[in-house]
Formats: C-alpha cells, sequence, structure tokens
C-alpha cells in the first residue's frame, strides 16, 4: 500500500504521539505509515491511542528489549 507520509521513529514517545494526532487533524485525509524502530517503552496503550487516529498505519520492527521478551516467554 502507497502512503502520502511515512514517519521513522526510533523510540515512540509521549510527545511523538501528540505530534501525530496534530498533524493528522490538520491533514487528515492523507494516509501515513509510522514506523517505530524501537520497542523499548512502548505500550500497549501508545499503540491504541495511535490506532484510533484515522488513515494511519503502525509498524513495529523491534528489536525487542530481553525483558519484554522474557515476560512473554514467563507467561507461557
Amino acid at each position: 500500500m502507497k502512503y502520502d507520509y511515512m514517519l521513522e521513529i526510533e523510540k515512540l514517545t509521549l510527545k511523538d504521539i501528540e505530534d501525530i494526532k496534530k498533524f493528522k487533524s490538520i491533514n487528515s485525509t492523507t494516509s501515513l505509515l509510522v514506523s517505530i524502530n524501537s520497542t523499548n517503552a512502548l505500550t500497549s496503550d501508545m499503540l491504541n491511542e495511535l490506532k484510533d487516529i484515522k488513515n494511519i498505519n503502525i509498524q513495529v520492527k523491534g528489536p525487542y528489549d530481553k525483558e519484554y521478551i522474557n515476560k512473554y516467554n514467563n507467561l507461557t
């Protein structure tokens, strides 16, 4: 799929989320791909806030930090 804009972020922060919301409020019809390179400090709440924005796709590349992997390995 083609996107009008792509934003590559090393580590997603709450400020990034607010900036994305501002951008999308001005450019509501444009499609945006947000590519997140690191999962460090990434929470499901942060992703849910982005997910609720229209015309946005989220790509999480990783790497997963060791604590995150161990947490989910221990659950299985």
